[in-house]
Order: structure tokens, then sequence, then C-alpha cells
């Protein structure tokens, strides 16, 4: 027997399946099963999707240190944007890593709102991170301008061996690479750490750190980005089977209210009113004509004198 999905769907109209067409009952049990697909599988792909490669899984770029060299780059005026930054080199920077957060979601959402929007973040981690075991049990996130982690006892996370690099960006392609970046995905940067202001924020400047072992506020790398390389993404599949789900799961429950709204504002036909007295079936006629006339004889019996 095949499940009454119209229950599942409306526990508290158990007699709505009467309301529909056998049609609109098909499309509504197609979109009921899809939904429950859907949400088993947007369960799955969120658990699954982001997890970071380690030890024979990550490339083995991923696993060297940050190269830090001198730089002969001059302070320069750079424009990206619509923005425009005064750009005071510090350092030749060369990083390769896996991507743990970004706040591309936090840009998005000063855009919508209409503010000025600064240079994205990604949070990375490399080397003993990705061959200690334990960088999946660690907790990462992102705040406007700040990385977070978070991990229980008995975990090992060196904290030397990640970072947030706010990403100045060299051209508009290299930006939209880095605010297009996904948990998972191993890459690799090359530029320069640099302090830098804003024109239109006067002369405070955002400087970068320049060593691997500082913790806080100010340990974040400023970078200056001439080149993003993507070396693995990361769980492309389980990314896009999130993506799939979560819009099939959408358009089923649009499709399940679509059916019921049109199922209780459908005009229904009123049945044709009875004129004339009801005939009943030939097989009944007889059975009633027999108790009728036993009725009436008794009746007459009742009523004759006594002898």
């Amino acid at each position: 027997m095949a499940p009454d999905f119209v229950a599942i769907s409306l526990p508290f109209t158990g007699y709505v399946g009467a309301m529909y067409s056998p049609r609109q009952t098909l499309a509504h049990r197609v979109c009921c099963a899809v939904a429950l697909i859907s949400v088993l599988t947007l369960a799955l792909s969120w658990y699954l999707k982001g997890r970071i490669p380690e030890g024979d899984a990550a490339s083995p770029r991923c696993l060297q240190a940050p190269l830090q060299t001198p730089t002969a780059r001059k302070i320069n005026l750079h424009k990206i944007n619509g923005f425009e930054y005064m750009v005071e080199p510090q350092a030749e920077y060369d990083i390769s890593g896996c991507v743990v957060s970004t706040n591309a979601h936090w840009r998005s959402m000063f855009g919508l709102l209409g503010e000025a929007t600064d240079t994205p973040d990604v949070g990375m981690v490399w080397g003993e991170n990705l061959t200690s075991g334990d960088i999946n049990k660690v907790d990462f996130w992102s705040g406007d301008f700040t990385l977070f982690w978070q991990y229980g006892p008995g975990v090992t996370f060196y904290a030397n061996a990640g970072g947030n690099v706010h990403v100045l960006a060299a051209t508009p392609e290299v930006y939209d690479i880095a605010t297009g970046l996904r948990r998972g995905d191993q890459i690799r940067m090359r530029g320069s750490l640099v302090n830098y202001y804003r024109t239109d924020w006067g002369a405070h400047w955002r400087k970068s750190s320049l060593t691997r072992g500082d913790v806080g506020p100010t340990a974040c790398e400023v970078m200056f980005v001439d080149q993003i390389e993507i070396i693995e993404r990361g769980t492309p599949v389980w990314y896009f089977l999130y993506s799939l789900s979560f819009w099939a799961l959408l358009f089923s429950l649009a499709g399940i209210t679509g059916i019921f709204v049109r199922a209780i504002t459908k005009p229904r036909a009123r049945p044709a009113p009875i004129v004339g007295p009801v005939e009943l079936p030939q097989v009944l006629q007889p059975a009633v004509k027999k108790a009728t006339a036993k009725i009436a004889g008794q009746n007459q019996r009742e009523i004759e004198p006594w002898h």
C-alpha cells in the first residue's frame, strides 16, 4: 500500500485528501517524497561538505609553512571596487593552506545594506594542523574581520600553523576568487604583506602582522594578493548536493502549498436537486412489499372481533 503522504504533510487535517483530484493527489505525493528525500540529503551533505583534508589527502604544498622574504616594493596608491587605498608593502609573502572560514557572507550583508565593504578575510590552516589528525574536531567561524576557533579537551591545534588573512586584491579577478572560496579549498596566495589605509577613512592604518606566532586582534596578516591559485576544491560533490537538495526542498514545499491552496480555493460543483419520489432499486422492492403485507395482516388480525 502506498504511504499516505497527505497525512504526513498535513496531520491536522486528515480528511484533506478527499479535497484532491486524482491528479492533485499524485502531484502532492510526489512533492512530499521529494521533500523527504531533500531533507535527508540536505542533512547528510551539510555534515560532510567542507571537511578539511588531512594527511595524504592534503596537498604537499599545504604542508609547508608560509614563506616571508624582504620586498623591494614601494608605497603606492591602489584602486579597486570603487575604493582607493594607500598601500605600504612590508614583505613578500607566499602562503599555501586549507581554507577553514571566510567572511564573504558579512560582505554580502554590508552590500545589501548599501554600506561600504572592506577587504574579504580568508581563514587558513597549514602544516602540522593538517597532519595532526584533529583538525576536523576544531570549530572555526569568522566575524566581520576576525577568525575564531574552539576545540575540546584532548584536541591538538597549532595556533602558529593557522591564521586570518585580510585580502587586498590586486585585480577584480583576484577579488572574485577570494570571495568565492569555501571551507575545505586548498589554495596558494602570492603577493606581499602590507599596511594600508582607505583614503575615505583618513590616515587610519591597518597594519599587518609580520610573524606567525602572535594571537589576538593584531595577529592577522594583511596581504596585497597578486595571485590566488586553487590547488584543489574541497568536497565539490557534497557542496553540489547541498545546493541541489536545498533548492529541491524549497520547490517541493512550494508545490505542496500550491496544490493545497488550489484545492481549497477551486469552486465545487453543487449536486443536482432531487425532483419527485425516489424509486428504490428493484432488488429491494419485493422485500419491502412483503414486509408491508405482513404488517398489514398483523394489524388486520388485531382488529378482528372475538368469536
